[in-house]
């Protein structure tokens, strides 16, 4: 296994480990002595490893290996800079881009030009990664990184591409013929620019940084940053027409759900996988970039595969569904009833005319009419559900049918990426009446009651940042010499009583019961869903966004 060295900010100096490179094995060499000698992780990696190895012939070089040697930080670099340095100028529309800043987007302008927009990041996200099964360490174009500690839950990273259990796509959704639940995986890719953020967080693997103290003025991430995700899916021609002749990834995925699972899919969870590689199917790709000139600092855009495309390669058999430069904060659900539109979202006709020829159960892209993609919940958005990403308490990233339109709205403001989101309660009860009772939208305001945020930091609409940062923190609490001589759950009737080995693994992932001072319990940190989900909601509207 990956093995950390006592003391080192070069994330490269780290072993090679086949399955997570880098600062996501935290575990020290057997023979170290010191305080964290003791320090073991609980999980171990199933069996269903060395079947793939051995039985399926799988070499232990075709396992995924994250890349997490992220380079240095911008903001280092501007602060070794002369104090006469001149700040850097974001070019107009119809600028060229910055000199020496690999953002081809910047040239373009997404408002007039989406299209073109969209494929210049397509050619962007491809280049050197699709000849290359999107092993990114073998780019020969540019330099692609992963997010760190996704592969800590229930729903983390498969062995052989890193894909993550993202949203299950319910019954009908996609598709009339679409007859059950389907699972969907994915994985997401930052740019240099991107990844230096993380590396200012993560220099020192056993003490990442993302605080008011290091970050006093907000984090966030440069200008020229690019994320893409490819989401894949396990559906068949027959239960959706438009992925004939899709591009294929193995990948070992979750068993099939139980009729229970089934019934509620927005709660089921990867936790018992399978012990062979199954074969899935591209159905999407998002991507979002920094550009200032967007209200919120970014755009974010998705693509949908589509069969019918006859490009001799399958990966470019993908038309962009939509971009997404702002949450719309003015358009409030009675505006939209009487037929407003969104502003702040363009949204491809060819997209929306394949959506409608499948017959599926989908009445839109996104919520009222908002970017969102076809595995994504279609009462969220892109934007809305990243805006949710900060330090401190969670924000539900989708919305219940219970909530007054101001809460609902407090999920679809312009915040900028240093902003927290702020109280993940949004509107409370003693909002005013006209907030959520006036018809016009220009004497109504979506700002909600917030609680302080002074102890909250931004994760700048980066969903993968909050959970890698939840699963690291659940694992250190899990590790704690101090803390593991109160957990109770290996000794409770629960753990003696689990099924299997992936019942007890369950426990420990939902994290440890401790012990307080009058004998009686509480809960330790718990499991969120990794990819760009989290929060339950309620009723069948309430399946988890699934967008990282």
């Amino acid at each position: 296994m990956s093995r950390f060295p006592s003391s080192s900010n070069d994330l490269s100096t780290l072993s090679p480990c086949p399955l997570h490179n880098g600062v996501q094995d935290l575990r020290p060499p057997r023979n170290e002595t010191g305080p964290h000698r003791r320090i073991r992780s609980r999980r171990r990696r199933p069996r269903n490893i060395l079947l793939l190895l051995h039985q399926r012939h799988i070499r232990q070089d075709e396992l995924f290996q994250v890349r997490v040697d992220y380079p240095k930080s911008a903001v280092d670099a501007a602060t070794a800079a002369t104090s006469t340095s001149q700040p850097v100028i974001l070019p107009g529309p119809d600028t060229p881009p910055i000199v020496g800043l690999d953002a081809p987007w910047l040239n373009y302008n997404f408002e007039t030009d989406p299209e073109m927009y969209c494929s210049v990041i397509k050619e962007y996200c491809w280049a050197g990664n699709v000849n290359n099964d999107f092993v990114v360490r073998k780019n020969p174009v540019r330099q692609w990184y992963h997010a760190p500690w996704m592969h800590w839950s229930a729903n983390g990273r498969e062995p052989i591409h890193g894909l993550t259990f993202e949203r299950p796509t319910p019954k009908l959704e996609l598709s009339r013929t679409q007859d059950r639940v389907l699972q969907t995986w994915a994985c997401g890719f930052y740019n240099a620019a991107g990844a230096s953020a993380f590396e200012r967080i993560w220099r020192d693997p056993n003490n990442p940084r993302w605080d008011k103290k290091e970050f006093p003025d907000g984090f966030q991430f440069p200008v020229g940053t690019a994320v893409f995700k490819i989401l894949m899916t396990d559906a068949t021609n027959d239960e959706v027409p438009s992925m004939a002749g899709a591009p294929v990834m193995k990948a070992v995925i979750a068993q099939p759900p139980t009729p229970e699972q089934e019934a509620q899919s927005w709660t089921w969870q990867a936790s018992k996988r399978n012990d062979f590689a199954s074969d899935l199917r591209l159905l999407q790709v998002d991507f979002a970039v920094r550009d200032d000139r967007a209200p919120i600092g970014w755009v974010f855009g998705t693509f949908m595969y589509d069969g019918s495309q006859k490009d001799q390669n399958p990966w470019d058999r993908i038309i962009p569904v939509g971009l997404m430069w702002g949450n719309d904060p003015q358009l409030w659900p009675a505006d939209a009833a009487k037929g407003a539109k969104p502003k702040e979202s363009w949204l491809s006709k060819c997209a929306d005319d394949l959506r409608k020829s499948m017959g599926g159960t989908r009445p839109s892209w996104g919520w009222n009419g908002r970017m969102n993609g076809p595995a994504d919940n279609f009462i969220s958005a892109c934007a809305s559900c990243h805006s949710t990403s900060q330090t401190g308490p969670r924000a539900p990233m989708v919305q219940s049918p219970s909530w007054t339109d101001a809460q609902k709205m407090h999920l679809f403001r312009n915040i900028r990426g240093t902003e927290p989101f702020g109280d993940p309660l949004g509107a409370s009860s003693n909002t005013p009446s006209t907030t959520t009772t006036t018809t016009s939208s220009s004497s109504r305001s979506n700002t909600a009651p917030t609680k302080a945020n002074n102890d909250r930091v931004s994760g700048d609409y980066s969903l993968q940042l909050m959970i890698g940062m939840a699963n690291y923190q659940a694992w250190r609490i899990g590790q704690s010499l101090i803390r593991r001589t109160m957990v109770k759950i290996p000794y409770t009737s629960a753990w003696r009583e689990a099924a299997d080995v992936e019942a007890k693994r369950d426990l420990l992932r939902a994290g440890p019961v401790y012990v307080d001072g009058d004998g009686g319990s509480g809960s330790g940190v718990g499991e969120e869903r990794n990819g760009e989900e989290g929060n339950k909601g309620e009723g069948k509207e309430e399946e988890e966004s699934a967008r990282s």
